[in-house]
């Protein structure tokens, strides 16, 4: 399949078996005037879509409703050649998702002749939430004045059975401290 030069932002479907994309192509697909992209040219691209304006004479694929560009699925035996994938940009996204220029999943003979593959953006993660330690576990650590276990919580055997420790004292079961008084604090001093 030939595809004429410019940008392409579409959701282009898994390419089917012993399918070329081959890019590069004047729009009046004359072999004579086709614009290839060399060792040298790939080595030189510069990132962005900005390549593929008018007069630039590269085919360029991206996707900037989705988080891929082309995939190309088993039996295999696809190609893709003169070509610049530039993954999409999912920054404005906020569930973690990440850019794929090219997926090959499961595809045997897949052919890369001289295509540029450039990365998008990822989306940002997702915010990390406070947990509760493991049932089963004790959530021991430093206490406050006359400190106490810190993160047990009922359904978690034998812990919160112990005293609390008194100040500057601490509590240690099977050799390891699980929870520690403070020291109580000095009286500050007289002001005149």
């Amino acid at each position: 399949m030939q595809i004429a030069a410019g940008l392409y932002d579409e959701q282009l479907p898994a390419i089917p078996q012993g399918v070329t994309l081959s890019g590069g192509w004047d729009p009046s697909f004359d072999p004579n005037k086709r614009t290839l992209l060399t060792a040298q040219s790939l080595r030189t691209l510069k990132p962005g879509n900005d390549k593929c304006g008018q007069g630039g004479g590269l085919t360029c694929l991206t996707n900037s409703k989705g988080n891929r560009v082309v995939t190309m699925r088993s039996p295999g035996s696809q190609a893709l050649r003169q070509l610049v994938v530039v993954g999409p940009d999912l920054s404005s996204k906020k569930d973690g998702s990440s850019s794929f220029g090219v997926v090959v999943d499961g595809a045997a003979g897949v052919r890369l002749d001289y295509v540029s593959i450039e990365a998008g953006k990822g989306a940002v993660g997702v915010a990390g939430e406070d947990k509760l330690p493991p049932t089963g576990t004790c959530g021991g650590g430093a206490g406050g004045v006359g400190g106490r276990l810190v993160g047990s919580t009922p359904a978690t055997p034998n812990c919160g059975l112990f005293p609390p420790a008194g100040a500057g004292g601490s509590i240690t079961v099977n050799g390891v401290v699980v929870a520690k008084g403070a020291l109580a604090g000095r009286p500050a001093p007289p002001t005149v």
